[in-house]
């Protein structure tokens, strides 16, 4: 009885033993994939034209940085673009990509809001290349960035595509027409129809006057 005690103790101090263990490895193992998917890129649109806003463009920043000071442009929202995970083909210096497929691979259209910002969290460390798509108000797409997450100790990286945008030309006010014009040609005709015909019977009032007062002689 005493051995078959002991027995059912021991059991119980192992499965108890190997439940707590097994929780914290589970909660470990959580923990490194949570701190593994820490890292996100943001995409801030600008309407930027080539020609007049050149030298604001030239200090916005490429190195992944966030642009702090004020600018006095104006965001554009509905632009979309795709963000891909790639990896290294041969040296890193060559910087050649391609996409990655299967396991590890990620793909992701996003479309900037109103105040002009896309933006993707939770990503794992990695290169992504950001792709701007074609859009009716630029002019010329920016060309594909690759960025690496993460970058300079920074998680969060910031883009700044300097695609100029399409400037849409007022359109001019046109003057609406009345809907009637007035018939001011036909009016000079029925005139002269009607002055026409009084001459006529004028005429032949005279004439038969003239032939009266003969007879009446």
């Amino acid at each position: 009885m005493i051995k078959k005690l002991n027995y059912i103790i021991k059991s119980f101090m192992i499965v108890s033993i190997l439940f707590l263990f097994g929780s914290n490895v589970v909660t470990f193992a959580n923990d490194v994939a949570t701190s593994e998917n820490i890292y996100a890129i943001h995409i801030i649109k600008y309407m930027i034209d080539e020609e007049k806003d050149k030298e604001v463009t030239n200090n916005l920043p490429n190195d992944g940085s966030k642009y702090e000071a004020g600018n006095g442009l104006k965001t554009l929202g509905g632009i979309n673009y795709e963000i891909t995970k790639v990896e290294s083909i041969g040296a890193l210096e060559e910087k050649n990509f391609q996409t990655v497929i299967g396991e590890g691979a990620f793909s992701m259209k996003l479309l900037t809001n109103s105040v002009g910002e896309a933006v993707v969290n939770g990503l794992p460390a990695g290169y992504y290349r950001v792709t701007e798509m074609p859009n009716e108000r630029i002019k010329e797409v920016m060309d594909p960035v690759v960025v690496q997450l993460p970058t300079q100790g920074r998680n969060e990286v910031y883009i700044y595509p300097k695609s100029s945008v399409i400037t849409p030309n007022p359109t001019p006010s046109r003057v609406q027409p009345p809907d009637k014009l007035p018939q001011t040609s036909g009016n000079i005709g029925s005139y002269a129809v009607i002055a026409v015909t009084i001459l006529i019977l004028g005429v032949i009032g005279i004439t038969e006057l003239g032939f009266s007062l003969k007879k009446s002689r």
